[in-house]
């Protein structure tokens, strides 16, 4: 953020307040500008000028001000009656919509919110919560493959190398060299393999083509979203596309996100004081609640965990029942209706809900949590803290949107 400088004083010279020699007067033009404008600001104003009070006979009474007329209403948003604009309906498998119906322009923007965020990973698959972000651009069995039905084998395949690459691994220092140079090499001929059969980005290219606008996505402690913009003549291509990839996703490209996610947590958290410093605070601040998990994920997480952990994942929190979908714009419920339930309604909908998060936060002795981060960068060593303290709140807690300081 720029912040304004303040102009520097010499060293051992103070400012001289008040009259006299010490205090500069300003330019001549400067002050005879002020005082042609004191001048005109004094001067009574000429008889039949617009809004001059007439002189009144030395004794008359003052006659009273006319009356002016009433300020002219303010002008109308059209949210003082949001509330009754707001319309919603629920599909058969129980994902409910909202729609706002605002027609000053031809477009539409939507967001869909899944209910699911960084606190529903768990311990050796923290991070996936937020690879299903990543995972949601990269298309379905229709876009973004050149042929699924030869896709389809060489992406199990990807799949089976890595899990026996993962295996032999974690057997540490028994591993066996040998084996697991020929199993990384047969992984990453596997992912080569199945690479030719993808068309990277085109669920984005479609998007832009049809006027997409500020498309992106967004994950949090509790709840993950997806957003963007369309022409309001797009939105049965809108729908196709969203839900699809709401519905079957198809997680091709998986291992090359995870390794772009793990440059992402490089860069903003390990190669960053301000990042550094953020993450420590926030393990140390939650001890038993999910919330310490930081969101990102664990290096060593993001290194393990597989494309089959993230498909059990998505099934398990991305079901009708756990989402919704919000609908602003150019759009009626007449038309958003017969839509929704044609593309969205194969989303999984027998699934229930996923439990709430529950955690008792542990005795602490101390009411506040303290962390400091040292390092060194390219010409200075550097040093952050941070400060939080325990405020009430009732325990157990079943995902609070408040929850407390200090778990």
């Amino acid at each position: 953020m720029r912040r304004d400088r303040a102009t520097p004083r010499h060293a051992g010279v103070r400012p001289r307040r008040g009259r006299g020699p010490g205090r500069r007067a300003g330019p001549p033009g400067a002050r005879a500008t002020l005082t042609l404008l004191a001048a005109l600001l004094l001067a009574p104003a000429p008889a039949g000028a617009k809004g001059a009070r007439p002189l009144a006979k030395p004794g008359a009474s003052t006659p009273p001000p006319a009356k002016t007329k009433g300020a002219p209403a303010p002008a109308r948003t059209g949210l003082e009656t949001l509330e009754s604009q707001i319309k919603d309906f629920t599909l058969a498998n129980g994902l409910k919509f909202i729609v706002v119906e605002r027609h000053a322009a031809p477009v539409f923007s939507f967001e869909t919110v899944v209910n699911a965020g960084s606190a529903d990973d768990a311990l050796g698959t923290t991070g996936l919560a937020h690879m299903m972000e990543h995972m949601a651009f990269k298309g379905t069995a229709l876009v973004g493959t050149r042929d699924y039905a030869a896709e389809q084998p060489l992406l199990d395949r990807e799949e089976t190398a890595w899990i026996a690459l993962r295996d032999e691994r974690r057997k540490g220092a028994r591993a066996d060299s040998t084996r697991l140079r020929q199993l990384e090499k047969a992984f990453a001929d596997a992912q080569a393999a199945s690479q030719t059969q993808v068309v990277s980005n085109e669920f984005q290219k479609i998007l832009e083509q049809a006027g997409a606008r500020n498309w992106n996505a967004s994950t949090h402690n509790d709840f993950t979203d997806y957003f963007y913009s369309l022409p309001s003549n797009r939105l049965e291509l809108w729908a196709v596309m969203e839900g699809g990839r709401m519905g079957h996703p198809v997680f091709r490209e998986f291992y090359k996100e995870r390794d772009v996610v793990y440059e992402e947590r490089r860069m903003r958290t390990e190669s960053s004081p301000a990042g550094r410093l953020v993450d420590e605070f926030i393990h140390a601040s939650y001890v038993a609640h999910p919330y310490g998990f930081g969101g990102i994920g664990h290096p060593s997480d993001l290194r393990s965990f597989s494309r089959t952990q993230g498909d059990a994942f998505f099934r398990a929190y991305y079901v009708a029942k756990n989402m919704s979908v919000a609908l602003v714009g150019d759009v009626t419920v007449a038309q958003v209706r017969p839509l929704a339930e044609k593309y969205f309604g194969d989303i999984s909908g027998a699934a229930p809900p996923p439990p709430p998060i529950r955690a008792t936060r542990p005795t602490r002795r101390s009411p506040t949590c303290w962390r400091a981060v040292t390092g060194r960068g390219s010409r200075r060593r550097w040093s952050s803290s941070a400060r939080s303290w325990r405020t009430s709140s009732p325990a157990p807690a079943s995902r609070a949107r408040s929850t407390p300081t200090s778990w």
